[in-house]
């Protein structure tokens, strides 16, 4: 089920979901996407050997600049600084 799937499914418009969803955890949908993304990243750099443009690939990244520059602005470290 993808983002624009979800509230169909739950019986809601995705800008109603994303008002409650935000009510509840204070969050947009995207945002709590975003830091799961990052999160599961940072376990990949931490225990795995993949190199950075793996791990992006791996988050769904189609570019590993983007990838990069949203670890930087969610943890305040570059990929390489965090591993």
């Amino acid at each position: 089920i993808t983002l624009t799937q979800g509230p169909g499914h739950a019986g809601l418009s995705s800008p109603h979901l994303n008002r409650l969803f935000q009510q509840q955890y204070g969050i947009t949908v995207m945002r709590y996407v975003r830091r799961q993304r990052i999160a599961a990243a940072q376990k990949i750099l931490k225990e795995g050997p993949e190199n950075i443009a793996e791990v992006a690939t791996l988050m769904g990244f189609k570019r590993v600049s983007a990838f990069c520059e949203l670890f930087k602005h969610e943890t305040g470290l570059t990929p390489s600084q965090y591993r």
